[in-house]
């Protein structure tokens, strides 16, 4: 689906470079195409942190997902739209199945067939490879896993673009208070938790304040460079009834009956 751009095309000068990993992680949270969403939703938003790095903000509306990368730089604050191609090309390939005698195994692809860094800049993009710069030689400097040239023109026909597009994502940050958060009870979308799948398999620390209100933080302990919020317009806020353990389970039951003989 086309849609109209809002802003004029970066300048030639702007570029970022972001850890691919980042951008895959947050990638589900960014909105899904579709006919009514706003393009500002469906893009990475970068700024620049000097010394420590840059901050990525993806959101949909209703969760909002940040994190920081460290080693990542930006000219300057801006918006990466992403093509189909470079959400698929951030994509780590599935380990390969080798033999050894008596057993089959799965091993990671070498380094340089692996996603690293993202160089975006206002005429295209490049996914390089992980392979360390102290260990690429002449023939791999510059080498990049996938590149396309950035789309041009008043209408996005979902090309990469490289924007100077900004949501004001931070005011949704500022609604969660800090001292009136605590644990409650709430019910939660399956499909809404599985936008947070890339951020860890592990467990994920909800906190919700009591007012109902506010939105839900996300944090994961293994992973301290992200922060994420649900809003609360998009999970139902009542506590669910109290779990208790059914009847059919049979805890009057005082003894087990005896089996029937077989006939």
């Amino acid at each position: 689906m086309s849609e109209k751009t809002t802003k004029e095309a970066a300048p030639k000068h702007m570029s970022a470079r972001v850890s691919s990993d980042v951008l895959r992680r947050l990638a589900p949270m960014l909105a899904p195409e579709g006919e009514f969403t706003r393009m500002s939703l469906r893009g990475w938003r970068v700024e620049p942190l000097g010394a420590e790095g840059v901050l990525v903000v993806a959101t949909n509306g209703y969760v909002f997902g940040a994190m920081r990368d460290p080693k990542g730089r930006a000219s300057g604050p801006m918006t990466i739209f992403p093509s189909k191609g470079l959400l698929e090309a951030i994509k780590p390939p599935k380990p390969i199945t080798v033999y050894y005698p008596g057993d089959w195994d799965e091993e990671p692809l070498p380094d340089k067939f692996m996603p690293g860094d993202v160089y975006a800049w206002s005429l295209g993009v490049h996914v390089f490879d992980r392979t360390p710069d102290a260990d690429r030689g002449e023939e791999s400097e510059g080498r990049s896993l996938w590149s396309e040239m950035a789309e041009d023109g008043n209408v996005w026909r979902g090309g990469f673009r490289l924007l100077d597009d900004y949501v004001p994502w931070r005011r949704a940050f500022k609604a969660w208070t800090r001292d009136e958060a605590t644990t409650s009870d709430f019910r939660l979308s399956p499909s809404l938790f599985a936008l947070f799948s890339e951020i860890d398999t592990g467990t994920l620390e909800l906190s919700a304040p009591e007012d109902h209100a506010s939105p839900v933080l996300v944090r994961c302990a293994r992973l301290p460079d992200f922060v994420g919020l649900i809003m609360r317009g998009s999970m139902t806020v009542h506590p669910p009834p109290p779990m208790e353990i059914p009847e059919w389970i049979g805890l009057d039951t005082e003894a087990v009956p005896e089996l029937a003989p077989s006939s």
